[in-house]
């Protein structure tokens, strides 16, 4: 036989061969880095601590458990969480997910033992929610799912899930928010009385509702998170990205002192009113509330360690004597107004909001924050603050002045501007704002400007100045930086 066609018979059967190597390395491969379906299981049980019969239960079937994936934190927050870990709170899964606005991955009901099994998850990171109409919901909150030897996840903790509490119109005893209990504001209430909060409780407030507490002395304990919030659509797993928003929660007293901590809350219209002698709020966080967020009327209050995000219109609204500390204000249309009130602004983070600081007839101290990526960082409207010791980066006007009307004559702005940096922003300074709160026409000044010692990052300052000698000012009044920095202020900026 010819050794040509053996050879070629033998090359054709070893080709073949490693073909067939191949092709099964190939499956072997596909199959080992597949996703494996994980079954993921746990129980809700439901527990009466009430007095009322009708919630006594000899079955836990019918509780909805809905899984999510786990969210990824507004991208200015996180970057902020990680250079500045001491301002502000942590933008973790407790404060960042809300089930309504999110598709789950998958929805169940339990059996009447409690238990509940979700068949066919992937390996990742989950937040659980599970609810019963009239009994509550609790969340359960970045949980990793992991495969494992039987490809099966069990959820070490149970969810207990407790009647929902409705609130009376009105309460003249002392009252205590238990942890993990939900409690439904179904209507205006007054409580006359002394409360207290303990962690992972939640207040309902069903939408155009109105909730006062009146000399009411507020302890909160423990450090995990409670929260007020809307009741629309909470005992639902449909998206809603459209939630209506209760009225407001308002602390009056004329001798109450007290402090308010670990707070979540958010869709309202007029927001968390404060009308006290002295008040305190602080690790707390307060979105998407549609007009106000926080306003505070007191003779000395303290803000401290909070965020507010996404506030469609003012974030937080303060009077009188104030301490605004380590707090975030992040994408708010008006995040901060100071009115009529002496006090220290310091230590703060003013990121992507349309106006930032925004003193009014104040004389406020304003220094050691960080003015970022605002339309304007600081809209002055007749205020003689003192700033310094601030960076300005990449807003459209860093400082702008803004006049205003009192008893038929117009008052200005003199604010004390020194040591501060002044890096790429559009503007530096405007004379003649457009942000006064009544409008106006004329310039927010009625003489000469003097703001030394400063570092303004153009190597010509006065192109980013607008000032009487700016092209096509109507105006004569003018802006003296002299002397001025020649390099960057060590010390300014938050600390």
């Amino acid at each position: 036989m010819d050794t040509t066609i053996i050879d070629n018979r033998i090359l054709k059967s070893i080709t073949i061969g490693i073909m067939l190597v191949l092709l099964f390395a190939t499956v072997a491969c596909v199959k080992s880095t597949s996703p494996t379906s994980i079954k993921f299981s746990g129980k809700v049980l439901l527990h009466n601590d009430t007095q009322d019969s009708q919630y006594d239960v000899n079955t836990y079937e019918d509780i909805t458990v809905a899984i999510y994936k786990t969210v990824n934190p507004d991208t200015t927050w996180a970057r902020l969480n990680r250079e500045f870990p001491h301002i502000g709170v942590k933008a973790t899964q407790d404060i960042i997910f809300d089930h309504r606005f999110f598709t789950p991955e998958a929805v169940v009901k339990t059996n009447e033992y409690g238990n509940f099994e979700f068949p066919n998850l992937r390996e990742g990171r989950y937040n659980l929610f599970a609810f019963k109409e009239n009994w509550g919901g609790q969340y359960m909150l970045d949980i990793g799912i992991a495969k494992n030897a039987d490809e099966e996840y069990q959820l070490e903790n149970i969810i207990t899930l407790y009647p929902e509490i409705s609130m009376p119109f009105f309460a003249e005893t002392d009252f205590e928010f238990l942890s993990s209990h939900v409690y439904r504001f179904e209507h205006d209430t007054v409580i006359f009385s002394n409360i207290s909060v303990n962690p992972k409780a939640i207040l309902l407030i069903d939408p155009g509702v109105k909730v006062n507490f009146v000399d009411s002395a507020i302890t909160v304990t423990g450090d995990d998170y409670w929260k007020i919030t809307s009741s629309n659509s909470f005992y639902s797993t449909e998206t809603n990205e459209n939630i209506l928003p209760f009225s407001y929660v308002k602390f009056s007293g004329s001798t109450l002192n007290s402090s308010l901590k670990n707070l979540i809350f958010d869709f309202s219209t007029d927001g968390l009113s404060i009308q006290t002698d002295q008040f305190k709020i602080e690790n707390s966080v307060f979105k998407y509330n549609t007009s106000y967020a926080l306003n505070v009327l007191c003779n000395k209050g303290v803000i401290a360690n909070c965020v507010f995000w996404k506030n469609p219109m003012y974030g937080a609204e303060v009077k009188n004597n104030i301490l605004i500390g380590n707090s975030l204000f992040i994408d708010n249309k008006d995040a901060c107004r100071v009115f009529e009130c002496g006090g220290l602004v310091q230590n703060n983070y003013f990121s992507n909001n349309w106006l930032g600081l925004r003193p009014f007839l104040s004389d406020i101290e304003i220094m050691n924050n960080n003015f970022d990526n605002n339309y304007v960082a600081i809209p002055l409207c007749a205020a003689d603050p003192a700033i310094m010791l601030n960076n300005f980066y990449n807003n459209k006007i860093d400082v702008e002045l803004n006049n205003y009307y009192v008893h038929q004559s117009i008052a200005y702005c003199n604010p004390k501007v020194q040591r501060n940096n002044f890096f790429d922003s559009e503007i530096y300074v405007k004379f003649k704002g457009t942000n006064s709160l009544y409008g106006s026409t004329p310039p927010g000044v009625n003489r000469d400007q003097h703001y030394p010692q400063n570092y303004w990052k153009d190597s010509d300052p006065y192109n980013r100045i607008m000032d009487g000698n700016y092209p096509e000012a109507d105006f004569t009044f003018v802006l003296d930086i002299f002397p001025k920095s020649t390099r960057k202020v060590n010390g300014a900026g938050i600390n």
